[in-house]
Formats: C-alpha cells, sequence, structure tokens
C-alpha cells in the first residue's frame, strides 16, 4: 500500500513567506536601534575619555588646560589633539610629533602634513576622536604631502570631537551676520583669546559641571571639506553660538563658517543637513556642533560628566553652556 506524503501547498508557503518577510520587517528596526545605541554609548565613552585626558592634563600643570592650537595661531602646527595624547594612551605618537607649534619653513619645521609628522602620526585613524555613527573620511586625499618622494598621497582623516571657544568663532572673532540683540561673545574652555598662561579650570566660575569641554562634530564627506580636521587650527573648535544640528542659512546663521581662504573654504555637493558658508573675512570661522545621532549630539563637561543634548535645547542656555564666566548656571536640556 503507497503512503501518502504530506507537503505544503503553494498556499501555505506563500503564507510562510509572508509572515517571514513580516517578522524581518519587525526585527530591523529594532537591530537599527540596538547599533544606534551601541554607536551613541561609544561616542559617550569617548568623550568621557577626553574629559578624563583633558583634567590629567590640568593637573599636571597647575589646572592649566591644554592650549586649542600653537602660539600665534599657528593653526598648521598641531593643537589640542597632539597635547591629549599621552593622557589618552597614544604616547608614541606624541613622542613622533615634531616641532608642535612651531610655525616656519620646513624642514626641518614640521606641520601635520610634512612627511615625518604624516607617516609617523597623521596618517593613522585614532579610535578615540571618531564616533562610529558617523560616516568615516579623508577629505584631503587630493593633495600630496609635503617633503615626500616620491609624492605621497595625504590620506589624514576627519574625526568627531571638537574644543568648546564659547559663542566666539575658532579665532576669536564673532561668528558672521547680524547678531541678536545684546548678544556679547564669551570664551569659553579653550581659546586663541586665553590668558599668556592659558585658561585654567579655576577660571571656570561657572562650574565645570555647566561648562562643555568637548562636543561632536560631523566628518566632512566631500573632496575638501575639512570639517572635523581637528589637527588643524580652524577646524580643531567648535562654537555653541548656533544649536546643535543647526540647519539653516540665513543669518544669523546656523552654517559653519569658513574664511573663503586657503583650506578655510565650503565645497561644492555638501550634505543638505551640515550648510555651510564663506564669510569672506579672514580668521572669521566658526563651526557648530553635530553629529549623526537622532534629535541630539553628545557633550562632556568640564567636570567630565557626559550629557546628551537635544536639538530642541534653548540656544540662551546652549550658549551659556559653552562659556566659562558669565555666571549663567541655566540647565543643559
Amino acid at each position: 500500500m503507497r503512503r501518502s506524503r504530506s507537503a505544503f501547498t503553494l498556499i501555505e508557503l506563500l503564507v510562510v513567506i509572508a509572515i517571514i518577510a513580516v517578522l524581518i520587517g519587525l526585527l530591523l528596526p529594532a537591530v537599527q536601534k540596538v547599533r544606534d545605541a551601541a554607536a551613541r554609548a561609544s561616542c559617550q565613552n569617548n568623550l568621557k575619555q577626553l574629559g578624563l585626558a583633558t583634567q590629567s592634563y590640568a593637573s599636571a600643570r597647575k589646572d592649566a588646560l591644554p592650549p586649542l592650537m600653537g602660539p600665534s595661531m599657528a593653526r598648521d602646527y598641531g593643537t589640542w589633539v597632539i597635547k591629549l595624547m599621552p593622557y589618552l594612551e597614544l604616547d608614541a605618537a606624541y613622542n613622533l610629533y615634531q616641532y608642535w607649534g612651531t610655525p616656519g619653513a620646513y624642514p626641518p619645521n614640521e606641520r601635520y602634513d610634512t612627511f615625518q609628522n604624516f607617516n609617523n602620526v597623521t596618517k593613522f585613524r585614532y579610535t578615540v576622536f571618531t564616533c562610529p555613527s558617523d560616516r568615516e573620511a579623508t577629505p584631503l586625499i587630493a593633495n600630496t604631502i609635503v617633503g615626500s618622494s616620491p609624492a605621497v598621497q595625504n590620506t589624514i582623516p576627519n574625526y568627531n570631537y571638537a574644543a568648546c571657544v564659547g559663542t566666539f568663532g575658532t579665532y576669536g572673532q564673532p561668528p558672521a551676520g547680524t547678531l541678536p540683540p545684546g548678544f556679547v561673545p564669551a570664551i569659553g574652555m579653550f581659546s586663541v583669546n586665553a590668558p599668556p598662561k592659558g585658561i585654567k579650570l579655576t577660571d571656570i566660575s561657572d562650574g565645570t559641571s555647566n561648562t562643555i569641554m568637548f562636543a561632536e562634530v560631523r566628518q566632512g564627506q566631500v573632496p575638501g571639506d575639512v570639517r572635523g580636521f581637528i589637527l588643524w587650527g580652524d577646524t580643531a573648535a567648535f562654537s555653541t553660538y548656533a544649536p546643535p544640528n543647526a540647519k539653516t542659512t540665513s543669518l544669523p546663521t546656523g552654517a559653519d563658517q569658513f574664511s573663503g581662504t586657503g583650506l578655510s573654504t565650503c565645497q561644492a555637493g555638501v550634505p543638505a543637513d551640515m550648510p555651510c558658508m564663506n564669510t569672506g573675512v579672514a580668521m572669521q570661522v566658526a563651526m557648530f556642533a553635530r553629529s549623526k545621532h537622532t534629535g541630539g549630539v553628545n557633550v562632556v563637561m568640564g567636570d567630565g560628566s557626559v550629557k546628551f543634548v537635544t536639538n530642541e535645547i534653548a540656544p540662551a542656555n546652549w550658549m551659556a553652556a559653552g562659556t566659562i564666566d558669565n555666571k549663567e548656571n541655566l540647565p543643559l536640556e
């Protein structure tokens, strides 16, 4: 007697496929949320390390914070990034970096993209300065490094964390455009307008727990877009003049501001959520906090605590959190 063999009918098979498709559709957003949460946690951990490294640096120097960049605005010869390396377990890179803050003819003086610094230090990507939520970019790849023979492509990475200069621009000028009534720019924990001996933790009269030390920025994604290029002075800092992830291009503007000369210039084809503008004024440069996280940016305060700040924060509160001595202890929420 022949046994009957059971099998799926076409309708049953289609029903099973449909159920699997629905389950996958339900699962993917959850997986993406887990990935986003993990990336956000990684960013927060990086910022925590930067905060602790800065405090360790200051403790070794009678509370003095690291300089934003070299003296006399030596923007090509190193920034706070190099100064913090020994406190981030990057001692070897720090020891190999030559002529920090020493402008002049090269050789022998080295800037970030001359052969020795490039070959030994700046061409490598360091995880502690990189947020995994953003896409890694090396926008200077079209250039060649100085002093290399034969020529070597410049692949210095962009990064995701910048130092807070208060409500000024990077070089101590107010941001471009018509400033709000009564607005007076004020310095942050890092500044080119710092006293000769630099800013100290004890100078932060607003309180270290109320003052931003570092925040997230986005990596420029098109060739020549140097946003996130924190080894160079112009883009080593951010301002709290505009709120997180600002997108407005009208004045007062929420667009990142370049002077329009040298490397400091907007590029064609930048993402719509990363607007920029050329001010046309030398040294009038201002970067703003940005991230790929949904709804806001991560920051680390002067006391080393890490916070997530939403895009909807009151502008006055965000400005206050960037300055060190305006007696404004407004909530960062």
